[in-house]
């Protein structure tokens, strides 16, 4: 029977080996159920073996018995250290020889010790106290609040005594039961030698099992510091004053420098009884104020809190404060006294003040944006002709030089010098009219990127070599062509059709130039078209819906944006199909395309093999349309408002990117249109490449997603 009991049992003899245990005895030590005991000694399973031949002194001076000893053991099976509570007496027959055997009962205390010491290292002060304020349980951290040596010092103390004032402690109480629980109670309490401290009181009721309240339980925090460095700052920081009745007058008895200085006084010696009305700038608000006071002191209150009013200084000049009062009862309940704390914070309401006019300013700016549309930003909506003018004005200027070549009046001569310096120019003609063909190749097989290293990277440069090749061959040309005066020589074909290639190669030249300009007028257009949206949001746009091609509006905008893309090496990859029918308004899918794939190309990294990619998944009533760039982020908070009119990222600002906050808007409100959806994913992209490290922020692939109906419904 004694086998199975749930403490352990155990019997050791005078040389300290068990003679018997039973089986919560062997599991509690770690001793193996079927293992031998006999040949374990109880002193090998001490911590400290010394401790135990302190144990048997202890028991024989207390009659051969100990009680509720806590000892640190070793586990047989794993050397684990745990703590057993012990009680133990001599043998009874071992005891006529006068030998140490022991009989004894052990209970695992581990988990208990180990709460009881994380309970006496907690910082804040864990108590229980009894119905009748009985103080009955205590960490070592009460003990240290107040002052006692440990916390067997405190038990048993009427906590009463521990409160500066028994009023105090009985209206803590009555809140307690009224609450059922206080949360920062900050309460004037005293150390055992009388010091005053200031205590933070969590606490709550505490009841037994059956649900009755047998008293209260929480914790005990000392603020005493933190209270007097507030009440330190309220003072010297900021104006301190206290004001008592004296007859019908409110005289000022204390303050502090800070106050007499703030109201243009030297110090707090020329304000102290003076009567605090005539510090107040404004009548009516003081008078208002002092009606206040009359009904708190009839509701029993005292405080206010954050009063904003017009003081007055000494040379009568106003200024703002703010005021935190507290008013002062007698035993009587009569306010007799006040104290408050007064804030300057006259610079801060100016500003406000100054803020405020200048949103109204903003606001009749606003309204005035009707007009400004219609006056500035109409006569450039029809942008076409604009860039058409622009066109003719190049091409004006361009054909005054080839008539200037073609009016060149070749006159024959026969010198024989002259003809071999005619050899050494076709030799040097035909060298140059290589890099002419090498960069017109480049510009008429635009996927061929590797040529671009035979010129230059920067498009710019190669126009600019262009333009170096054209008219040094035209001035070549014309020299040579000014000292002939015949043109019977076979090296007079020979400079004609030079100046053909000279002419055909500026025909080159003038072609990207046109085009480049007609891109550029072409996304300046859209993004007038995406302003007139956003200024017009409020009326319906025009959506006239018809049968396109969806792949011929990508292709055109990926020419548009050829150049731009390739300023950042960048490529653009078209989706694999030719032909996706779809029935849209042609010109506002355009114009949404244009501003998804303009903002790719914008918050794209710079970097050599950098790409975007265009995919079309076609699915039976539906199309999506993916575009992938590798570049600035999009926070996850930001994924819906990025969508919003005049909202942009917060990491699109890196490198002083512009935008409008409109592109993005506009093309999720003609998708709407179109029945379909528009949504933004953006993940880290994972490998970095090293040419980006000057960015800001590690990249990102950002995907803009639309799903367009294939057909419209019918309404």
């Amino acid at each position: 029977m004694l086998v199975y009991l749930p403490i352990g049992l155990y019997l050791v003899d005078e040389n300290g080996y068990f003679q018997y245990c039973n089986e919560a005895c062997k599991q509690i030590l770690g001793i193996s159920p079927k293992e031998d005991v006999t040949k374990i000694k109880i002193d090998d399973l001490y911590v400290n073996p010394e401790e135990r031949r302190s144990l048997l002194e202890k028991m024989s001076s207390q009659n051969g018995r100990l009680t509720n000893q806590i000892i640190k053991f070793r586990r047989a099976d794993n050397d684990a250290i745990i703590f057993i509570e012990d009680n133990c007496q001599q043998h009874q027959i071992c005891s006529k020889s006068g030998d140490q055997c022991l009989v004894g009962s052990i209970t695992d205390f581990t988990d208990i010790v180990r709460y009881r010491q994380l309970f006496n290292h907690l910082s804040a002060g864990v108590f229980r106290i009894s119905s009748s304020h009985i103080l009955v349980m205590a960490n070592e951290a009460v003990a240290k609040i107040f002052g006692y040596n440990s916390t067997q010092d405190m038990l048993e103390i009427d906590v009463t005594k521990l409160w500066k004032n028994k009023a105090d402690f009985e209206k803590y109480n009555h809140l307690l039961h009224k609450h059922g629980e206080l949360k920062n109670y900050i309460a004037e309490m005293v150390k055992k030698d009388g010091q005053q401290i200031y205590i933070s009181l969590n606490s709550k009721l505490w009841e037994n099992g059956d649900g009755r309240i047998v008293g209260s339980e929480g914790t005990f925090t000392d603020c005493t510091n933190e209270r007097k460095y507030v009440k330190a700052f309220e003072r010297f920081s900021n104006g301190y004053y206290k004001v008592k009745r004296v007859k019908n007058k409110h005289i000022i008895f204390d303050c502090n420098n800070m106050f007499a200085k703030m109201h243009g006084y030297k110090n707090r010696d020329e304000v102290i009884g003076l009567d605090i009305v005539d510090f107040h700038y404004d009548k009516e608000k003081r008078i208002s104020l002092f009606k206040d006071f009359e009904k708190a002191e009839k509701e029993k209150r005292t405080v206010f809190n954050k009063i904003k009013l017009q003081a007055k200084r000494k040379d009568g000049t106003p200024f703002w404060v703010q005021l935190d009062i507290e008013l002062i009862p007698n035993i009587f309940g009569k306010i007799v006294e006040r104290e408050g704390i007064v804030v300057d914070i006259n610079e801060r309401v100016l500003l406000q003040e100054k803020l405020k006019a200048e949103h109204l300013l903003v606001d009749k700016t606003i309204k005035d944006m009707d007009q400004f549309v219609h006056r500035y930003i109409a006569p450039i909506m029809n942008i076409d002709s604009t860039s058409q003018k622009l066109m003719e004005v190049l091409e004006r200027r361009f054909v005054r030089k080839y008539n200037e070549l073609l009016n060149v009046n070749i006159r024959e001569q026969y010198l024989d010098g002259i003809i071999q310096n005619i050899d050494t120019f076709i030799e040097a003609l035909n060298q140059k009219e290589k890099e002419i063909k090498s960069i017109k190749n480049l510009i008429n097989n635009r996927d061929n990127l590797a040529n671009i290293e035979k010129v230059q990277s920067d498009p710019d440069i190669i126009e600019l070599r262009m333009r170096e090749i054209i008219f040094d061959l035209l001035d070549d040309v014309n020299f040579l062509i000014n000292k002939f005066e015949t043109n019977t020589d076979s090296k007079m074909k020979l400079l004609h059709d030079a100046r053909k290639r000279v002419i055909e190669a500026s025909d080159v030249f003038i072609l990207q130039l046109q085009r480049k300009v007609w891109d550029n007028t072409r996304i300046t257009h859209n993004v007038i078209e995406g302003l007139r949206n956003y200024l017009f949001r409020g009326e319906e746009p025009k959506f006239d819906f018809s049968h396109a091609n969806l792949i011929n509006i990508i292709k055109n905008n990926i020419d548009l944006y050829y150049n731009m893309a390739k300023q950042k090496k960048l490529s653009i990859i078209p989706p694999k199909q030719n032909y996706v029918p779809l029935e849209i308004s042609e010109t506002n899918i355009d114009l949404m395309f244009s501003n998804l794939l303009l903002n790719a190309i914008k918050y794209s990294y710079k970097r050599s093999g950098g790409y975007i990619t265009i995919k079309i998944f076609e699915k039976k009533n539906e199309i999506e349309l993916q575009i992938d760039n590798y570049g600035v982020p999009v926070e996850k908070d930001e994924l819906e408002k990025i969508f919003e009119y005049g909202y942009r990222g917060r990491k699109s600002y890196d490198w002083n990117r512009t935008g409008s906050g409109i592109g993005l808007a506009d093309a999720k409100r003609t998708v709407k249109k179109h029945g379909g959806q528009i949504y933004l994913m953006s993940k880290p992209a994972g490998q970095v490449d090293r040419e980006i490290l000057r960015e800001r922020f590690p990249p990102y692939i950002t995907s803009v997603h639309v799903i367009l109906p294939k057909r419209q419904e019918k309404k």
